[in-house]
């Protein structure tokens, strides 16, 4: 009889010290598509929606290349905070997802995973890739067109055009207003 009365008061002082919730807003950020910019920022924000006060410890992203800091670690109940990332994006094509894990001292949440995605476009692409004259024989001369285009649904908007070498001459004609032809010509003479 005594154990079970111990136990009993076990149970009430536990449930009167309360319970530390911590609930996110949202656990997802995607950025969805972006081209030239170096980085991306976002925010979480998250409450204690417990009746205890919550201690949230240092965010620890899945890379070196995000950086996570939090406004406050310890919020009483109904209190509200958030953490700030940003992302070092990479230059090319690609669809990045990282993750921050978040520790608490949430009991049914010890650790909160937040997901981000962002994709990477290029703002131009050409088409070939690119324009080798590498292989032009002296005394003689080539041509070679090239096809460049924007891909942010912005105007294309060209100041001017300078050729690699003495040897080399470019012109650029608009094909609308987000691509434009290019064609370059080499002379080469003997020396």
């Amino acid at each position: 009889m005594k154990r079970l009365l111990l136990l009993a008061l076990l149970a009430v002082n536990a449930h009167a010290a309360g319970n530390a919730k911590i609930k996110f807003d949202k656990t997802t950020y995607d950025f969805g598509a972006t081209s030239l910019v170096e980085s991306v920022t976002g925010t979480f924000t998250f409450h204690n929606v417990g009746d205890a006060e919550l201690s949230v410890q240092k965010p620890n992203p899945s890379c070196g290349c995000t950086v996570a800091s939090l406004s406050a670690s310890n919020l009483p109940p109904g209190g509200k905070g958030e953490l700030v990332f940003t992302i070092k994006l990479s230059p090319g094509a690609h669809v990045i997802q990282k993750k921050i894990t978040v520790p608490s001292n949430d009991l049914d949440h010890p650790s909160t995973d937040l997901n981000i995605k962002v994709e990477t476009k290029p703002a131009f692409t050409s088409e070939p890739g690119g324009l080798n004259f590498n292989d032009v024989q002296l005394g003689s001369s080539t041509n070679a067109t090239i096809v460049i285009r924007r891909t942010d649904g912005r105007k294309l908007a060209v100041k001017s055009l300078a050729s690699s070498g003495s040897t080399v001459t470019a012109k650029y004609e608009p094909i609308d207003d987000k691509s434009i032809r290019v064609r370059s010509e080499e002379h080469t003479s003997e020396l």
